[in-house]
């Protein structure tokens, strides 16, 4: 009577830990010709399908006009055509849709379901809110009259045979497209078409900001020039081979460079670099030109002489930086900006030289090199006086492992932890986290997900990860805590404030999928489109959306989190079932990892008030568990005295045993 009162006084104050709902969105197709595609927020699905004898393309469910066929808009990447392109084509953040359609030998463009004339190299501006593309069907090149350029419905200017880089600013304003018309090639900007070019036009890119736009084009005289918009850099003709010539601009267009090339006497090369306007140094040849992420900065390769007199160095703002070398390459900066590394070689050795400080002689170079976002930095690499393989954190040397699992190594987004992942010894793998060593290594694949290691939380609090040791067997570990020990893990999502994590799971032996949230599974999916990281994405609101396929229909499902934490990970994973609650010990510390087990079970639901029972039936259960009961108790304390008395019992026993043995021996 006692415990069923209790259970009464506690069901009423029970909360729900997380509830979930789903939307159907349309059935999987598995007609031939049959497509679906999501859109790049994870959030809609456009399905090309059967209808009759004609075919339609559904969003989120609801079916649009019927065709013939439904065709491409936009071009693979691939020439000669390819897989990738999307037959359906979405806006950025998944609000607006467009495809391709053939009816009675015609085609058109279907733009939110508004029938428009047949077009290609269709694109929507990165907000959604403009749109263009190109009259008529793609051709590689015609002599024929060719289309104008379609913005947001509208027709206009020349009609071309050929167009390339079609491209909008972040926020649609300005509008940048290469094409060929009456017998030359121009950069068509906002409406406003450049002078004609012999030859073709390469590397025409528009900043984000949409500030600046450049290209680089054939004045017909033998000659390349930098346009940066729309003005020729007069003083800055270069005559190289077209596929060197790299034009770099700043995201927020305030900064630009790129390598003239010029004939000195005796037929050499003049080389310099170009940084807003302002020409460098001459140099013999100059390599990979890199900016930092603003811009302000810029670093490069020079070489000085020619065959086996030729010695490189580093230049950076336009000034060397450390010795000349052999050999330098690969230079790059850190997110801020702050610092440059690169790879540079000599008789003593190879070196990593960190603004201008070289590391001890290595046998081969820095094997992985990873910078922070606030100039932190982690390499391995074999020294070349010991031919050992060596961990080296902000240059100091951490010591020595047989070797680095290669894309284990990562910073936390604000720079200031650290974890990655190698071998002690051939069976013996370890991972580093924020400076501990702990007895397994990570996993570079969640799932069929591969070149995937640790995932952090936005506000790098949190950390997830595959892992497998001797002393741990293969499971997920959200910051050491583990989950449910012998399933098929996707990958991380973490929520933006850091306060949650999902994850689809499924037994391996199994095939069906569970949605876990903070640990808990809340409902069984067939599959997680686990190629589609978007579709497990969190939202302004703070609710999770998923977009998985259940019972043969694509479906979303919308979770809320409550009052659900990541703080119940690892307990939540350990009501599952089969796995125990696991926390692993740091390793350089005073322990090995311990384990416990974890009571209480739940039932899983694929609706929400499933869920509210079981986590209702959980914590009640937890509850009742934890209320004193005297006999149960009376009778524990019984049970342990009685063992007490039969240890000394069987101890004095033995001890007899062995005297009769002394005298009579073993008969």
């Amino acid at each position: 009577m006692r415990l069923a009162i209790l259970a009464l006084a506690i069901l009423p104050a029970v909360s729900l830990a997380q509830s979930i709902t789903s939307t159907p969105l349309g059935a999987v197709p598995t007609s031939t010709g049959s497509k679906y595609v999501v859109s790049p927020d994870g959030g809609h699905v456009g399905i090309v399908k059967g209808a009759g004898s004609r075919m339609a393309v559904s969003i989120d469910g609801v079916d649009g006009e019927a065709f013939d066929e439904i065709i491409y808009i936009v071009q693979s990447k691939y020439a000669g055509g390819g897989t990738d392109a999307p037959i359906v084509v979405f806006s950025d953040d998944g609000k607006r849709y467009a495809y391709g359609a053939r009816r009675g030998g015609e085609n058109f463009v279907v733009v939110d379901g508004k029938v428009l004339p047949a077009g290609h190299d269709f694109k929507f501006s990165p907000n959604g809110a403009r749109y263009a593309y190109i009259e008529g069907a793609y051709r590689e090149f015609s002599s024929q009259d060719g289309g104008r350029l379609v913005v947001d419905g509208v027709a206009s200017g020349p009609k071309m045979n050929q167009t390339h880089d079609l491209q909008f600013s972040d926020d649609g304003k300005r509008l940048m497209v290469v094409g060929y018309f009456d017998g030359g090639w121009h950069v068509i900007v906002d409406g406003k078409a450049s002078a004609a070019f012999a030859d073709n036009v390469w590397a025409a890119k528009m900043t984000p900001s949409g500030r600046k736009y450049g290209f680089i084009a054939n004045q017909g005289n033998g000659n390349l020039t930098v346009f940066i918009d729309g003005v020729a850099q007069s003083t800055l003709l270069m005559d190289g081979p077209y596929g060197e010539q790299k034009l770099l601009m700043s995201e927020n267009g305030a900064h630009f460079a790129y390598v003239s090339m010029t004939r000195g006497q005796a037929n050499a090369m003049n080389c310099r670099v170009v940084h807003d306007g302002v020409a460098g140094t001459s140099y013999d040849r100059i390599e990979d030109l890199v900016l930092s992420q603003d811009g302000k900065r810029f670093a490069y390769v020079a070489t000085k002489g020619v065959r086996n007199q030729a010695r490189q160095l580093l230049v950076v703002d336009g000034k060397q930086l450390g010795y000349e070398y052999l050999n330098v390459n690969k230079p790059q900066f850190s997110a801020d900006g702050r610092h440059v590394v690169a790879f540079a070689g000599s008789q003593a050795g190879t070196f990593v030289v960190v603004d201008g400080k070289e590391s001890d002689p290595l046998l081969t170079g820095a094997e992985e090199f990873v910078f922070g976002a606030t100039g932190r930095y982690f390499y391995t690499a074999r020294m070349k006086d010991t031919q050992q393989t060596h961990v080296f954190v902000d240059g100091k040397d951490e010591g020595d492992i047989r070797d680095q699992l290669k894309g284990t190594a990562s910073f936390s987004p604000d720079g200031t932890r650290l974890i990655y992942s190698a071998n002690k010894t051939f069976n013996e793998g370890m991972t580093s986290l924020d400076g501990k060593s702990h007895p397994f290594a990570i996993a570079t694949s969640w799932g069929n997900q591969s070149n995937v290691a640790a995932v952090w939380s936005p506000d790098s609090k949190h950390v997830a990860f595959m892992a497998r040791g001797t002393e741990v067997p293969e499971n997920v570990f959200v910051d050491l805590n583990a989950g449910s020990e012998g399933k098929f893990y996707s990958m991380a999502t973490f929520s933006p404030d850091g306060k949650h994590v999902a994850m689809a799971g499924r037994e391996r032996s199994g095939r069906t999928y569970k949605i876990y949230f903070d640990g808990k599974a809340l409902a069984d999916i067939d599959e997680p489109l686990l190629q589609l990281p978007k579709s497990w994405a969190f939202q302004p609101d703070g609710k999770l959306r998923v977009i998985a396929i259940k019972d043969k229909q694509l479906q979303r499902f919308i979770v809320d989190p409550q009052s659900s934490s990541i703080e119940s990970f690892s307990a939540n994973m350990g009501k599952g079932g089969k796995s125990s609650d696991t926390k692993l010990a740091d390793k350089s510390g005073s322990g090995s990892g311990t384990k416990k087990k974890a009571g209480g079970s739940t039932v899983a639901s694929n609706s929400a008030s499933g869920t509210a029972v079981g986590d209702a039936k959980g914590e009640v259960q937890g509850k009742l568990d934890e209320v004193p009961d005297p006999e149960a108790d009376a009778k524990q304390k019984v049970d342990e005295a009685g063992n007490k008395v039969t240890d000394k019992v069987n101890k004095k026993l033995d001890k007899g045993i062995k005297k009769l043995k002394g005298l009579f021996g073993d008969k």
